[in-house]
C-alpha cells in the first residue's frame, strides 16, 4: 500500500496480465463451441433405425405396429379386451379389463427396451428396434 502526502491509505489495484485475460476469453469461446456441438449432436445419437411396438400374450408376439404411425387397437387378453393407443410416436394402454387397471396409469413409452406389463392379461407392450430395417454394418464369415 503506498501513503500518499494527506495521510490516506489507499488500496492497490492489482492489473490482471493480458494473457490471462485472453486465455479466459478464448476458455470462454471453447466451452461455447463443445456445448453447442453437443446439443447438435444429441438429435443425432438417437437411433435411426426404426421402433416397433411388440405386443407379447404368454410369451408369443401376437402383434407388432410401427411406432412412427399413429394407431388404435383391441388385443384379447387372458381375462379380457385391452385397448391400446399409438400417437405421437409412444404407446399406451388406454383400457384394460384387468381388475386393478394398473398397465391403464403406466406412462405412455417410445424409447426402445421400454415396456407396458399386464399381468393379469399375460401381455407385454415394447419397444423394439426394427432389425429387418437396419442397416448392415458388418458381414462375419
Amino acid at each position: 500500500m503506498s501513503i500518499p502526502d494527506d495521510g490516506h491509505v489507499q488500496p492497490l489495484q492489482a492489473e490482471m496480465p493480458s494473457t490471462i485475460k485472453k486465455f479466459a476469453f478464448l476458455d470462454a469461446i471453447v466451452i461455447l463451441v463443445l456445448i453447442c456441438g453437443a446439443v447438435v449432436s444429441l438429435p443425432l445419437l438417437r437411433s435411426s433405425s426404426p421402433a416397433l411396438v411388440v405386443v407379447y400374450r404368454d410369451n408369443r408376439i401376437i402383434a407388432r405396429y410401427p411406432l412412427d404411425q399413429d394407431h388404435h387397437f383391441i388385443l384379447t387378453g387372458a381375462v379380457g379386451p385391452v385397448e391400446i393407443a399409438i400417437a405421437q410416436k409412444r404407446v399406451r394402454v388406454i383400457f384394460s379389463t384387468c381388475p386393478k387397471g394398473i398397465c391403464t396409469h403406466s406412462m405412455p413409452i417410445g424409447q426402445p427396451g421400454q415396456q407396458i406389463v399386464c399381468v393379469p392379461n399375460h401381455m407385454l407392450i415394447e419397444i423394439a428396434i426394427d432389425k429387418q430395417h437396419e442397416d448392415v454394418d458388418a458381414v462375419n464369415q
